[in-house]
Protein backbone atom coordinates (compact mmCIF):
# COMPACT_ATOMS: atom_id res chain seq x y z
CA UNK A 1 0.00 0.00 0.00
CA UNK A 2 2.81 2.37 0.49
CA UNK A 3 4.16 1.81 -2.84
CA UNK A 4 1.34 2.09 -4.77
CA UNK A 5 0.80 5.56 -2.66
CA UNK A 6 4.56 6.67 -2.98
CA UNK A 7 4.10 5.66 -7.31
CA UNK A 8 1.02 7.24 -7.73
CA UNK A 9 1.61 10.76 -6.07
CA UNK A 10 5.04 11.99 -7.68
CA UNK A 11 2.88 10.60 -10.77
CA UNK A 12 0.09 12.87 -9.92
CA UNK A 13 2.39 15.95 -9.20
CA UNK A 14 4.33 15.45 -12.30
CA UNK A 15 1.64 15.24 -14.82
CA UNK A 16 0.11 18.65 -12.92
CA UNK A 17 3.24 20.68 -12.90
CA UNK A 18 3.83 19.69 -16.79
CA UNK A 19 1.07 20.77 -17.47
CA UNK A 20 0.55 24.24 -16.07
CA UNK A 21 4.10 24.68 -17.67
CA UNK A 22 2.41 23.76 -20.97
CA UNK A 23 -0.33 26.54 -19.83
CA UNK A 24 1.90 28.76 -19.25
CA UNK A 25 3.93 28.36 -22.12
CA UNK A 26 1.07 29.03 -24.46
CA UNK A 27 0.11 32.25 -22.88
CA UNK A 28 3.21 33.29 -23.64
CA UNK A 29 2.73 32.58 -26.80
CA UNK A 30 -0.10 34.01 -27.39
CA UNK A 31 0.71 37.27 -25.83
CA UNK A 32 3.98 37.72 -27.60
CA UNK A 33 1.81 36.93 -30.93
CA UNK A 34 -0.15 39.42 -30.52
CA UNK A 35 2.54 41.89 -29.59
CA UNK A 36 4.40 40.50 -32.80
CA UNK A 37 1.41 41.19 -34.49
CA UNK A 38 0.56 45.20 -33.24
CA UNK A 39 4.01 46.01 -33.84
CA UNK A 40 4.14 44.50 -37.55
CA UNK A 41 0.70 46.75 -38.46
CA UNK A 42 2.61 49.33 -37.08
CA UNK A 43 5.38 48.91 -39.38
CA UNK A 44 3.24 48.35 -42.51
CA UNK A 45 1.04 51.21 -41.28
CA UNK A 46 3.82 54.11 -40.85
CA UNK A 47 7.48 52.72 -42.10
CA UNK A 48 6.42 51.18 -44.84
CA UNK A 49 4.28 54.12 -46.08
CA UNK A 50 7.00 56.69 -44.92
CA UNK A 51 9.48 54.78 -46.87
CA UNK A 52 7.38 54.91 -49.94
CA UNK A 53 7.29 58.63 -49.57
CA UNK A 54 10.90 58.89 -49.60
CA UNK A 55 10.96 56.98 -52.87
CA UNK A 56 8.42 59.40 -54.33
CA UNK A 57 10.37 62.14 -52.96
CA UNK A 58 13.75 60.71 -54.56
CA UNK A 59 11.68 60.06 -57.96
CA UNK A 60 10.39 63.02 -58.04
CA UNK A 61 14.03 64.74 -57.82
CA UNK A 62 15.24 62.77 -60.16
CA UNK A 63 12.13 64.64 -62.38
CA UNK A 64 13.61 67.86 -61.50
CA UNK A 65 17.21 67.61 -62.16
CA UNK A 66 16.06 66.14 -65.43
CA UNK A 67 14.10 68.82 -65.88
CA UNK A 68 16.58 71.19 -65.07
CA UNK A 69 18.87 69.77 -67.53
CA UNK A 70 16.12 70.25 -70.40
CA UNK A 71 16.18 73.77 -69.35
CA UNK A 72 20.08 74.26 -69.71
CA UNK A 73 19.85 72.64 -72.96
CA UNK A 74 16.85 74.28 -74.34
CA UNK A 75 15.51 77.21 -72.74
CA UNK A 76 12.82 78.13 -75.13
CA UNK A 77 11.32 74.82 -74.57
CA UNK A 78 8.03 75.88 -73.01
CA UNK A 79 7.98 72.06 -71.83
CA UNK A 80 10.90 71.76 -69.76
CA UNK A 81 9.79 74.35 -67.63
CA UNK A 82 6.11 72.76 -67.34
CA UNK A 83 7.76 69.55 -66.21
CA UNK A 84 9.80 71.49 -64.08
CA UNK A 85 6.81 73.11 -62.19
CA UNK A 86 4.98 69.40 -62.27
CA UNK A 87 8.17 67.61 -60.67
CA UNK A 88 8.24 70.44 -57.66
CA UNK A 89 4.94 70.14 -56.88
CA UNK A 90 4.51 66.00 -57.03
CA UNK A 91 7.90 66.53 -54.69
CA UNK A 92 5.97 69.11 -52.21
CA UNK A 93 2.85 66.60 -52.14
CA UNK A 94 5.19 63.31 -51.27
CA UNK A 95 7.06 65.91 -48.66
CA UNK A 96 4.03 66.27 -46.82
CA UNK A 97 3.69 62.27 -46.69
CA UNK A 98 6.37 61.51 -44.12
CA UNK A 99 5.84 64.45 -41.80
CA UNK A 100 1.98 62.99 -41.49
CA UNK A 101 3.54 59.57 -40.88
CA UNK A 102 6.24 60.44 -38.17
CA UNK A 103 6.20 60.18 -34.82
CA UNK A 104 9.28 62.03 -33.61
CA UNK A 105 12.60 61.46 -35.23
CA UNK A 106 11.81 62.04 -39.20
CA UNK A 107 10.11 64.84 -38.84
CA UNK A 108 12.93 67.39 -38.09
CA UNK A 109 14.50 66.05 -41.44
CA UNK A 110 11.17 66.41 -43.36
CA UNK A 111 11.10 69.87 -42.01
CA UNK A 112 14.62 70.62 -43.32
CA UNK A 113 14.23 69.32 -46.12
CA UNK A 114 10.76 71.27 -46.91
CA UNK A 115 12.90 74.47 -45.81
CA UNK A 116 15.25 73.58 -48.10
CA UNK A 117 12.94 73.04 -51.14
CA UNK A 118 11.00 76.36 -50.29
CA UNK A 119 14.44 78.25 -51.00
CA UNK A 120 14.60 77.05 -54.21
CA UNK A 121 11.75 77.94 -55.76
Amino acid sequence: MIQARSIRTPLLVVIVLSSVIMLVGGIIALWSLTNVAARFASFVERDQARLRAYDGMYAQGLQTGQAIRNIILDAANPKAYKNLEEAQKAFSGQLRRPGNLSTTRARPSCCKVSRTAGRQT
